[in-house]
């Protein structure tokens, strides 16, 4: 029955764990759980500017909203769903000890940013987007650096 059976539930496994841990792989929960919140958190700004202030992005980003119209905004609003949905994922998962899981979370969260950091910076290269943009692109490659580390670090562990 374990600790379970004894009223200390699921809690106080993770606490038995952390006394067992090193201290390399305590710094990586923290650092890996920090990410997460801050990814999560982000993730819920974007979805909230996306769901319901699409024209706030536009600003910010210095996007010309004169050619924009309503299947713009349809998109818009569906990725707002898909940067909630990320943000849930990466909130519920904040506390996921080393695995192969929290490798994968790592891996794909890394690889989404910096696909979004070059996809950025493309468009600011183009014109597309204003130099506001490259603020954005610099947050998302630390954010996709450090996920990329953690990987690293975890797959060679």
């Amino acid at each position: 029955m374990g600790n379970a059976a004894a009223g200390g539930g699921v809690r106080s496994d993770r606490i038995v764990q952390a006394e067992q841990m090193s201290e390399a792989e305590m710094g990586t929960d923290k650092v890996y759980r920090n990410l997460m919140i801050v990814t999560a958190a982000v993730a819920v700004v974007l979805a909230v500017l996306y769901g319901l202030a699409t024209g706030m992005i536009y600003l910010v980003l210095g996007i010309d909203a004169a050619g924009i119209g309503a299947t713009t905004d349809f998109v818009a609003r569906r990725a707002a769903v898909l940067f909630f949905g990320f943000a849930v994922v990466l909130w519920s998962l904040r506390d996921l000890p080393p695995s192969w899981l929290r490798r994968g979370i790592c891996q794909t969260a890394w690889l989404t940013l910096a696909a979004m950091a070059v996809l950025g910076a493309a468009e600011a290269l183009r014109g597309f987007a204003s130099p506001m943009i490259w603020s954005v692109v610099v947050f998302e490659l630390v954010l996709a650096g450090g996920y990329f580390a953690l990987w690293r670090h975890e797959r060679n562990a």
